[in-house]
C-alpha cells in the first residue's frame, strides 16, 4: 500500500489516477479500513470531474463496502444502488455483480432477509466468468451466512462449499482465509479443537501471505481461545499478545479491549491475579474511553471475581455494583434504539393519518358546497359529536391501559431481576466444571434447568482420599425448587464432612432436611424433599461406594456395552420418610476405563417424539448403551442433540441433569 501511495505523488488528474486511488482503497481493506472512505471519496470526486462513469461506479462500490464495515447499512445500500444504476447503463457485469452483492449484505445487516437473499441470488445469476470475482465469492459467503442464520444448515453448507471451491479456483488468498475461518469456527463449535486449530493456522498463513491484517486479527484470537479452552495457557497468552500488537497497529481499540479482557481471564485461570488485574485494567481503560457498556460490564465482573478470590470483598462488592450499573445501561441503550425506531414509525403514521384526514376534509368541503343541506349538516354535527365522545372514551381507556401495562412491566422487571440475581447465586454455589475435570478429565455434565433457576443440582466435594459426586433432584422446579436446592446443597456438604459412607450420609441428610424444614407427621407439615444418587470414590483402593434415594447408579465396565444398574432405596430424602430410615449401600470395584452415570428424572420424563409421549427410562438406557463406543465429549454431544430432537418445539417439563464419568 505504501508503494502505491508513492506512485500517487506527482500523478496527473486522469483515469489512471482514479484507478490508482481505487487500488489503494482495495488494499486499505486489508490493513487500514478506516481510510477506505477517504480514498474512495477522492476517486469519486476526480471521476466526476473527468466524467469517468466507470470510476464513479467503482468508487460507489468501495464507499458501500467501507460503510458496511462501519455498520452504516442505509449508506451501504444507497451507494450500492448508485453503482448498480451506472452498471446497468454501461452494461458492465462486474459493476452490477459487485453492487448486487453489497445490496445483499446491506439488507442482511438490516435483518431484511427476503430482500437480502434476492440480491445475493441476483448477484450469483451473473455468469462467474463475467462477474467481479471478489464479490461473486462474497455473494456466496453472504448466502451461506443467511441460511445458517435462519437454521437451514444444509443450504448454508452448500453455499459455503461453493464459496470455498471458487476461492481456491481463483486463488483469492483473502477469501480463502475467510473460507478456512468459517469451517474452523464450525469445528470449534462442535468441540473438534485440533481440527479447528489446524484450519485457523491455515487461514492465518493465507492472511499473512498477502498482508491482510484484518484476516490475521480474526485468526489470532481464535487460535488463542482454543489454547485457552484446552488449558494450554502459555500458548493462549502468546497468541493473544500477537493479536494485541496487530490490533494496536491498525488502531482497532474495541477489539484490543476484548483481547486484554481475554488475557485477563487466562491469567485468572492460571491463578496469576496480579497480571489478571493488569490486563483487565487495560481493558477497562479502553472500554471507558469508548463508553462501551458491554465491555465495561464484563470487565468489572471479572475484576470483582479477582477481588473475591483475593478475599477483598469490599472491592469485589464495589466492582460488582459497577458491573450491575453497566449491565443495566447496556440494556437501556439497546431498548433506547428500539424506542427510537418505534417513535420514527409512529411519526410516519401520524403524517400518513394527517394526509388522509386532509383529503377527507377536502371531499367533505366539496360535498357541503354541492349539497348545501341543513339535514346533512345536522347529521354531520351529530356524527362528529359521537366520534368525539368515543375518541375521548378511547383515549381515557388507552391512558388507563398504558398505566396498567407500565405497572405490570415494572413488577415483571423487578421479579425477573430478582430471579436473575438468584440464578447467579445458585450458579456460584455449583462446583466449577474445571475442578471436576481436573480429577475426572473424561467426564461431562448435561445440565439444563427448565426455568432461570433450578431444583436439580450437581455436587462435588473432596475429602481426604475420597471424592464425592452426586446428582440431586429437589421437589419442584423454578424458584421453589431452587430454594429447596440451596438448603439441600448446604445440608449435603455438612453431612459429607460429618460422615464417611454414602449410606450414613443419606441417613444424616434425611434427618437434617426434616429438622430444617420442621417436617412432622402433621398434615400441615411441608412434605418437600429430594431424590439423590451419591457416589464416593476411594481413589487409593479403587472402589466406588454408592447409595441412592430414588435415583440409581448406571455402570458400564470397560470394553462392554451392557449397563449394570445399582438400584436405590425407594425412599426420598425428607418428606414422608422416617427419621431412622436406612439406605442400601453398594461397594463396587472399578478399573480404568469403567464408566458410570447418575442423573435426575427430567431427561426420561420429557415429552416428545412423533406421538408426544414421554421418553421413558428404557429408551434413555438404550441411548446410553448405543453410545458406549464414543468419547465422553462425544457422549455429551449425543445426549444434548437427542434431547433437543426428542423435545422438538414442545415445552421442557422439568429440570434436566445427566452426569457421566469415565475412570
Amino acid at each position: 500500500m505504501d508503494s502505491l501511495k508513492l506512485l500517487l505523488k506527482g500523478t496527473k488528474e486522469d483515469t489512471q489516477t482514479v484507478n490508482l486511488l481505487l487500488k489503494i482503497t482495495e488494499n486499505a481493506e486489508m490493513c487500514a479500513q478506516d481510510s477506505m472512505e477517504i480514498y474512495a471519496k477522492s476517486a469519486k470526486k476526480l471521476s466526476e470531474k473527468l466524467n469517468f462513469e466507470k470510476g464513479i461506479a467503482f468508487s460507489n462500490v468501495w464507499l458501500s463496502q467501507s460503510y458496511w464495515y462501519k455498520t452504516l447499512y442505509d449508506k451501504t445500500i444507497s451507494e450500492a444502488q448508485s453503482a448498480y444504476s451506472i452498471g446497468q447503463k454501461l452494461k458492465n457485469q462486474q459493476i452490477k455483480s459487485s453492487a448486487l452483492c453489497l445490496l445483499g449484505w446491506g439488507y442482511l445487516g438490516k435483518q431484511q432477509l427476503d430482500k437480502s437473499l434476492k440480491f445475493f441470488y441476483n448477484a450469483l445469476d451473473i455468469p462467474s466468468e463475467e462477474a467481479n470475482q471478489k464479490y461473486y465469492l462474497r455473494a456466496q459467503m453472504g448466502a451461506a451466512h443467511l441460511f445458517f442464520f435462519v437454521g437451514d444448515t444444509a443450504k448454508g453448507i452448500e453455499f459455503r462449499n461453493k464459496f470455498r471451491e471458487f476461492a481456491y479456483r481463483w486463488n483469492d488468498k483473502q477469501e480463502i482465509g475467510h473460507a478456512l475461518s468459517g469451517i474452523a469456527y464450525d469445528s470449534m463449535i462442535e468441540k473438534k479443537y485440533s481440527i479447528a486449530l489446524e484450519l485457523y493456522f491455515k487461514a492465518l498463513s493465507a492472511s499473512e501471505e498477502i498482508g491482510d491484517y484484518y484476516g490475521m486479527c480474526n485468526s489470532l484470537p481464535k487460535i488463542a481461545s482454543i489454547y485457552a479452552i484446552t488449558r494450554n495457557y502459555e500458548k493462549a497468552l502468546e497468541f493473544y499478545q500477537k493479536s494485541a500488537l496487530l490490533l494496536e497497529r491498525i488502531s482497532s481499540k474495541l477489539n484490543l479491549g476484548w483481547t486484554f479482557y481475554d488475557m485477563g481471564e487466562v491469567f485468572i485461570n492460571k491463578k496469576d491475579f496480579s497480571n489478571a488485574v493488569l490486563y483487565l485494567q487495560k481493558s477497562l481503560n479502553i472500554a471507558d474511553s469508548l463508553n462501551d457498556y458491554n465491555l465495561l460490564s464484563n470487565t468489572t465482573r471479572l475484576l470483582a471475581t479477582v477481588s473475591a478470590e483475593k478475599n477483598d470483598f469490599e472491592t469485589a462488592y464495589t466492582l460488582f455494583a459497577k458491573h450491575k450499573i453497566y449491565s443495566d445501561s447496556l440494556l437501556l441503550s439497546q431498548n433506547s434504539a428500539e424506542v427510537k425506531n418505534v417513535l420514527l414509525t409512529h411519526e410516519q403514521e401520524k403524517k400518513d393519518a394527517l394526509a388522509r384526514k386532509e383529503e377527507e376534509l377536502r371531499k367533505m368541503k366539496q360535498m357541503w358546497i354541492e349539497i348545501i343541506c341543513i339535514v346533512v349538516f345536522i347529521a354531520l354535527i351529530a356524527f362528529t359529536v359521537t366520534i368525539y365522545r368515543k375518541s375521548k372514551a378511547r383515549k381515557k381507556a388507552n391512558v388507563e391501559i398504558t398505566e396498567q401495562k407500565k405497572i405490570i412491566e415494572e413488577k415483571n422487571k423487578d421479579i425477573t431481576d430478582s430471579i436473575e440475581y438468584a440464578k447467579r447465586i445458585q450458579q456460584a454455589k455449583l462446583p466449577m466444571i474445571g475442578e471436576i475435570k481436573e480429577i475426572f478429565p473424561d467426564s461431562f455434565i448435561f445440565f439444563k434447568p427448565r426455568d432461570m433457576v433450578s431444583g436439580d443440582f450437581y455436587f462435588f466435594q473432596k475429602k481426604e482420599n475420597q471424592i464425592f459426586i452426586a446428582a440431586v433432584d429437589c421437589t419442584g422446579h423454578g424458584v421453589p425448587g431452587a430454594l429447596m436446592s440451596m438448603i439441600a446443597s448446604e445440608k449435603l456438604k455438612e453431612a459429607v464432612i460429618q460422615c464417611q459412607q454414602p449410606s450414613t450420609i443419606l441417613r444424616k441428610l434425611n434427618q437434617d432436611i426434616k429438622q430444617s424444614l420442621k417436617q412432622t407427621d402433621s398434615i400441615e407439615s411441608i412434605k418437600d424433599g429430594m431424590d439423590i444418587a451419591l457416589c464416593a470414590f476411594d481413589l487409593s483402593n479403587r472402589f466406588i461406594h454408592f447409595s441412592g434415594a430414588n435415583r440409581p447408579l448406571w455402570f458400564v465396565r470397560n470394553g462392554k456395552k451392557e449397563v449394570e444398574e445399582f438400584k436405590p432405596t425407594k425412599k426420598s430424602i425428607g418428606g414422608f420418610t422416617e427419621d431412622e430410615q436406612d439406605f442400601t449401600s453398594f461397594k463396587i470395584p472399578v478399573e480404568k476405563g469403567d464408566t458410570f452415570y447418575v442423573f435426575s428424572d427430567g431427561y426420561a420424563d420429557q415429552d416428545g417424539g412423533v406421538k408426544g409421549k414421554r421418553l421413558m427410562n428404557k429408551n434413555f438406557l438404550k441411548l446410553i448403551n448405543d453410545m458406549q463406543g464414543l468419547t465422553m465429549d462425544e457422549q455429551f454431544t449425543s445426549i444434548e442433540k437427542h434431547f433437543y430432537q426428542w423435545k422438538g418445539e414442545r415445552m421442557q417439563l422439568d429440570d434436566v441433569l445427566v452426569m457421566g464419568i469415565r475412570i
